[in-house]
């Protein structure tokens, strides 16, 4: 470990939970579709239409998969490669505030240079989590405001498709938040538009969200998204694990390739969730750090417990006070998962558990209702559309946690 790796991982171990990793693995499939769909509303420069109907994106998952990490890997990328579409990563919020405001930014970041876009990209990804106006949309010179913005011909006639010169992959994270009303109708106009391709503008919605993502997007008129364009993610595959393991040794000159059997289990209990192996390398980090690199000295007992509590503030983080409130309810569909996985069976499940005994399977509070809740445990990750209609918890471990808070034991399948 030279003294730029130790500084690097001192950075690492110091980072806040909304940083992107300092190793980038998997996802291929999402980056590539992605890319695809740059290249689907891109008609070339100078054209007189952009554009492409249905080529919205949706990249869902849990609290904890990395869907922030995939944004923060798509712009890293767009700022490497001078071909590549340019990317433009914004929080929900920033769409509610201002939808034209963000449409201004889009559009100069299609045509700025290539040197001033890499500088103001480096902003984006600072920023990306922050309000409209954080990113310095009035540096842009964003001239309309969103209560002024009456529909897409305003668009067109403020961006002219001939005036592009990039497409443009507009990215809006936390994207579950965009409800109706929550996000004004002008903004829902504009996405609509940008998603039927009406708008003839070269960009490419990504929407990164929870796991109802894609029904927030039906419900705002994002509709017929196909299958192989919603992408749900959740555990590395095994070689992707590897490929961590490699590329987190390399960076930092700690050898994670030839870790000893307890620090090989501590990988394999991660069940390969990225939030879990965040949280090891974080203690792995920590502790190599004070060994100088040398992980034969490692106290590998204390990481090991360093780790778990990591891993238990995550889980402290993800049992909300609903779920609390209602414990009994939430480990009994936990319990019931592997029989009583769809929507319809769930909330049945709760409505008549409910109705059977009310003070022992209750609901957080007297104005909720069963679909409520479940949308709760969707949020908190206790519940994923892993396939259509088909939910689980995405992470066995969490399952197991929500089980013996609510006093039930569970061996597994």
């Amino acid at each position: 470990m030279n003294d730029r790796q130790r500084a690097e991982l001192e950075a690492f171990i110091a980072q806040t939970e909304g940083e992107p990793p300092p190793v980038f693995v998997g996802r291929k499939a999402v980056l590539d579709d992605v890319r695809t769909a740059a290249s689907q509303v891109w008609k070339g420069e100078g054209a007189k239409a952009h554009g492409a109907s249905k080529a919205t994106r949706v990249v869902q998952g849990a609290p904890g998969a990395g869907k922030s990490s995939v944004l923060a890997e798509m712009l890293k990328r767009s700022l490497r490669n001078e071909e590549a579409a340019r990317v433009v990563v914004m929080g929900s919020d920033a769409v509610k505030e201002s939808i034209s405001g963000v449409l201004d930014l889009v559009y100069e970041t299609s045509r700025i240079p290539r040197s001033e876009w890499v500088e103001r990209g480096r902003e984006f990804l600072k920023l990306s989590r922050s309000q409209v106006q954080s990113v310095n949309i009035a540096g842009f010179g964003g001239s309309l405001v969103a209560r002024n913005f009456a529909g897409l011909q305003a668009l067109s006639r403020h961006h002219p498709p001939r005036g592009w010169r990039h497409p443009v992959i507009l990215a809006i994270d936390e994207a579950q938040s965009l409800t109706p009303g929550h996000i004004p109708p002008p903004a829902i106009n504009v996405l609509q538009g940008l998603h039927g391709g009406a708008a003839g503008l070269p960009i490419t919605l990504v929407l990164a969200g929870l796991g109802d993502t894609v029904a927030v997007a039906n419900n705002i008129g994002l509709t017929r998204i196909p299958s192989g364009q919603i992408h749900n993610i959740g555990s590395f595959r095994q070689f992707d694990i590897a490929a961590l393991r490699v590329g987190f040794g390399e960076k930092f000159g700690i050898p994670l390739k030839h870790l000893p059997p307890d620090g090989t289990r501590m990988i394999d209990d991660c069940e390969g969730w990225p939030r879990h192996l965040h949280h090891v390398l974080r203690a792995v980090g920590k502790a190599a750090l004070e060994v100088d690199g040398d992980l034969g000295k490692v106290n590998w007992a204390a990481v090991s417990e360093y780790a778990a509590d990591l891993r238990m503030g995550y889980y402290r983080q993800q049992f909300s006070p609903e779920m609390k409130a209602a414990v009994n309810l939430t480990a009994a569909v936990m319990r019931a998962l592997d029989s009583t996985d769809t929507h319809s069976k769930i909330l049945t499940l709760m409505e008549t558990l409910h109705k059977t005994d009310s003070m022992h399977y209750r609901f957080p509070a007297r104005d909720w209702d069963a679909n409520g809740f479940f949308m709760h445990l969707v949020h908190k990750g206790a519940l994923h559309e892993q396939e259509e209609d088909r939910f689980v918890c995405p992470i066995p471990s969490f399952r197991s946690h929500l089980l013996e808070r609510g006093g039930q034991a569970f061996a597994g399948p």
